[in-house]
């Protein structure tokens, strides 16, 4: 805890939700929340220890040991309850083995290749006990000759249930499974870490990336030491997972209310008022967070709408809406764009179109023409001429002599052309209305000022 608490990229942040907590309200909170793990994981694991008294190595090793081997009933010192011989680490001694004793008292006994134990160290500051051959019945567990192995049973391993009891609170707590900046480290110096013999040899940094990665390697370090066998170490740490769930719950309910009844405690939840506004629940179209995520209405299906101000079913295009909401939440909007007017009911597309009267009723972008127009006449600058017909037509301007000036074609009904007669010499000019057989359909004389 002091490790995390001190990091300098710790957010303090329960469950690493909510506002940032100050140092002290931190500190109470975490350290009580690990201090009530440790103390039930206690209780946990040494219920189980006492329940089922279970031996440890150092009893088991050297009790069968001094049964024998039971890998070949065909040679000495054979007992089925003794140990299996694997050669190179678990062997017999024989005649003129270095163990085998002055009055090879020690000949047919099972030795071990291990750590040789603390008989071998007299200096722990300068000396080391190395790896070699030993008589199991003289086995050590890796740690001070003082502290031999616990005076209690090893079933189930208590590291193995405190340590994942604490990397389990302490994930909980902070909401990352990470160490703060990804990685936790632990500094072993050379020669100056260990108690009971010279060591390390050189410097160790051991790295974990999560909390759970320092507690497995906690659980570990137990078999390797020769603590516990591997069967004391997965169900410590289940019963650490367990312990450590139940505590954080007690915690959170001891810290924090859940004013709303929702599942959600007021750290989490960004209305604890409301039942219906919290992580859980699914974002709805109505301009509020209601799932907690600090964003309003998003991931929704956005549709596009535009002001029908006249009611006619057509809108503007100039009140373009982007919003969540659906058409039959909203009044005057519509999902499309079409009205050319949307002051006037009359006007949109489809209406009924009145002829000559200057409006465009139908939104088609011209009003409906009943007769060839030809205006102004005299004409100064611009020309227009306007006709309805559903052929294609050709529109000639001719001066006095019959030769063209200019030439358009139309497109369809109520056409309307424009042509330019500023730069033409004054005097008297020929518009001409052609059929696409070439017929002459209309003629009209136009005085250009």
């Amino acid at each position: 805890m002091n490790y995390v608490n001190d990091h300098p990229q710790i957010q303090k942040r329960f469950e690493g939700k909510g506002e940032i907590i100050d140092d002290l309200e931190w500190d109470v909170k975490t350290y009580l929340a690990l201090g009530g793990a440790m103390h039930d994981a206690a209780i946990s694991a040494w219920g189980v220890k006492g329940w089922y008294d279970y031996v440890r190595p150092i009893s088991a090793i050297r009790y069968m040991a001094r049964l024998g081997q039971s890998s070949n009933p065909n040679a000495q010192n054979y007992n089925p309850a003794g140990m299996p011989l694997v050669p190179g680490l678990i062997e017999m001694v024989a005649l003129g083995d270095t163990l085998a004793g002055e009055n090879n008292e020690h000949v047919g006994k099972i030795k071990l290749y291990n750590w040789r134990g603390p008989t071998y160290i007299n200096d722990p500051e300068t000396e080391y006990a190395n790896v070699g051959w030993i008589l199991a019945e003289n086995w050590w567990p890796y740690q001070r000759p003082t502290f031999v192995t616990p005076p209690f049973a090893g079933y189930v391993s208590g590291h193995s249930t405190f340590s994942r009891a604490a990397a389990e609170m302490l994930t909980a707590l902070t909401g990352d499974s990470f160490f703060p900046g990804g990685v936790g480290e632990f500094a072993a110096p050379k020669n100056e870490f260990l108690e009971f013999e010279e060591g390390p040899s050189v410097d160790i940094i051991l790295q974990w990336a999560t909390y759970r990665d320092a507690s497995d390697q906690t659980s570990l370090s137990r078999i390797w030491g020769g603590i516990h066998p591997p069967i004391d170490d997965i169900p410590g740490r289940r019963i650490g997972i367990k312990v450590a769930e139940k505590a954080f719950e007690r915690v959170r309910r001891l810290y924090y209310k859940d004013a709303d009844n929702d599942g959600f405690y007021s750290y989490e939840d960004c209305n604890d008022l409301d039942a219906n506004i919290n992580p859980n629940r699914p974002e709805l179209c109505d301009g509020m967070d209601n799932n907690c995520n600090g964003l309003i209405d998003e991931a929704l299906t956005v549709n596009k709408f535009y002001r029908d101000a006249d009611g006619d079913g057509y809108g503007d295009p100039t009140t373009l809406l982007d919003t969540c909401l659906t058409a039959n939440m909203l009044s005057q909007y519509v999902d499309n764009n079409l009205d050319c007017n949307d002051q006037e009911a009359r006007i949109y597309p489809g209406a009924t179109e009145l002829s000559d009267n200057g409006i465009d009723e139908d939104c088609s972008g011209l009003d409906l023409y009943q007769a060839f127009k030809v205006f102004p006449n005299p004409v100064h600058d611009v020309l227009t001429i306007r006709f309805d017909s559903p052929e294609q037509l050709e529109i000639k301007i001719s001066d006095v002599t019959g030769r063209l000036l200019q030439s358009k074609f139309s497109t369809g009904n109520n056409n309307s052309f424009e042509f330019n007669m500023q730069d033409l010499p004054s005097g008297v000019y020929t518009v001409e209305l052609h059929a696409q057989s070439g017929n002459l359909l209309k003629q009209f004389r136009v005085l250009k000022m």
